[in-house]
């Protein structure tokens, strides 16, 4: 597996963290796809954000949810997410999924104490689209880096 690097500081606090399990998932055309990640926190302020990258490209942010939440113009229709920290679990929906949806995808924790804390994590997600008219494949990929 190729290893994907950003240039991400990391400020560990404790108690803090996100992590996805991998998973593979199968879904057609059309259908609906959910990403999870799961996290824990102390801050009563927190938020999960979500991003995409596609190959040789800067990722591009997606969403994000927690005290406040926000989408990307472009996500609105079909990306949506949530966040609950009781019981520590963020997913991202992906509607009418298609062909161009494959990337890697990321999710991120930021919690607000003295400063801001994000921590992202990387691991392989792979989701498989199968189209209508023919075979073909989406591999959506989380990284996960400790």
């Amino acid at each position: 597996m190729e290893k994907a690097w950003s240039n991400v500081n990391i400020c560990l606090s404790s108690g803090d963290n996100i992590e996805q399990k991998e998973k593979e998932l199968f879904k057609e055309e059309g259908e609906t796809a959910s990403l999870e990640c799961t996290f824990s926190t102390s801050s009563t302020n927190y938020y999960i954000y979500w991003y995409r990258q596609y190959p040789g490209t800067a990722p591009e942010f997606l969403l994000f949810r927690g005290t406040y939440d926000y989408t990307a113009e472009f996500a609105k229709r079909r990306f949506s997410s949530n966040a609950d920290k009781t019981s520590g679990r963020a997913s991202l929906s992906i509607l009418e999924v298609h062909l161009g949806d494959s990337a890697v995808y990321y999710c991120a924790l930021q919690t607000t104490f003295l400063f801001p804390y994000l921590q992202m994590h990387w691991e392989h997600y792979k989701f498989y689209s199968k189209s209508k008219q023919e075979e073909k494949f989406i591999t959506f990929v989380f990284l996960y880096r400790k």
